[in-house]
């Protein structure tokens, strides 16, 4: 556990947080943000180190929280049967992107502390020109030429920043393609051929 990094003479984690011993996970994080918002956090009024600390302090008390819901499990998996009340632990949130800092930068990362790099599937947002092309599209045969230019622009746009609507806007966007091209054709042939 981590709660070696609370041997070399700082408080004990209970207390920077002011919760009692065996704390759950909701406890905890209600006491860091309390603590947060009332002068930990450099915002309102506290300093890094503080800050550090409670943070510190609340990873060692989620991570003894952790191991106390999963011990029982493990046990009751070993032995092959199932506990009484049939709970299971919740799955732990995967992060991804880039660790967020917390430490100051001279300081290491305590060892055990590190941040998953699994992929957890988030949904995507939409492109908002992909929406803009759809609109255009259903709007009729006159707006069929602004939905293929606003199709276009979703598309780069969507490579670029990787925003949602990837497959749908090449679709629509050869729906367009072969249904305006016709209509133009019919268009051209009774403005030229009176």
């Amino acid at each position: 556990m981590r709660s070696d990094v609370y041997e070399q003479g700082t408080r004990d984690p209970h207390d920077v947080l002011g919760v009692p011993r065996g704390a759950d996970r909701q406890q905890v994080m209600r006491a860091f943000h309390r603590k947060a918002r009332r002068g930990g956090h450099p915002d309102t009024g506290g300093d890094a180190q503080t800050f550090d600390e409670i943070i510190r302090a609340r990873d060692v008390l989620l991570d003894q929280a952790r191991h106390a819901v999963r011990q029982p499990a493990q046990r009751t998996a070993r032995a092959g049967t199932r506990p009484a009340s049939g709970y299971r632990p919740p799955p732990q949130p995967r992060r991804t992107g880039p660790p967020r800092e917390s430490m100051s930068s001279g300081q290491a990362r305590p060892s055990g502390q590190s941040v998953s790099s699994g992929a957890a599937t988030s949904p995507r947002e939409t492109s908002k020109l992909a929406i803009v092309m759809g609109a255009l599209a259903l709007l009729g045969p006159l707006f069929w030429p602004f939905a293929i230019i606003t199709g276009h622009l979703a598309l780069r746009q969507i490579k670029r920043t990787g925003q949602g609507g990837g497959t749908v806007v090449p679709v629509m966007l050869l729906f367009l393609y072969v249904v305006t091209l016709p209509v133009l054709l019919r268009i051209l042939s009774m403005v030229l051929i009176p």
